[in-house]
């Protein structure tokens, strides 16, 4: 209980929110931080966007907000089956979108691996884009990136 109440004030206080959103980084060895998961438990809030027969789709409600006239939202994304990655494969996925409701397209602007689902396991890459390096697509509908589109505009949307 000390440790939700410490998590809840610094979250209160901003200070907790830039921490909780670079899971894995403790530097360049890949590994997890350890430790991390209680604290990022009790700030994240993920809910059920979008499922299929290989992944099952979760968006962070508390990571949605306004970005570059459009949408940051952070999902993450389990797979049913090891996806291949150089030599190695992955179960899950940490992926910030920035999206354009309104158009239907997103765009990655940060990507992590892991070797297990729910970010279990070692860190096995991550990748990032900004700015003039973001390559926007459309996303279909049906889709589980649709789904995920739809359900963080759904969410974000005036009420």
């Amino acid at each position: 209980m000390k440790i939700l109440t410490i998590a809840t004030s610094l979250v209160a206080a901003g200070v907790l929110t830039a921490c909780v959103s670079m899971p894995g980084s403790s530097g360049d060895t890949g590994e997890a931080d350890a430790g991390a998961g209680p604290v990022a438990a009790a700030v994240e809030n993920w809910q059920l966007a979008a499922e299929s027969a290989t992944q099952t789709a979760f968006v962070d409600v508390g990571s949605l907000q306004a970005a570059d006239n459009g949408l940051r939202a952070v999902a993450k994304i389990n797979f049913s089956q090891p996806q291949p990655w150089a030599k190695s494969a992955y179960l899950s996925a940490r992926n910030t979108y920035l999206m354009d409701c309104a158009s239907r397209r997103l765009a990655d602007r940060e990507n992590l691996i892991f070797e297990g689902p729910d970010f279990a396991g070692k860190r096995l890459s991550r990748a990032s884009r900004s700015g003039n390096n973001l390559i926007w697509r459309d996303v279909a509908a049906g889709t589980v990136e649709g789904e995920i589109l739809n359900f963080a505009c759904r969410q974000a949307s005036p009420r």
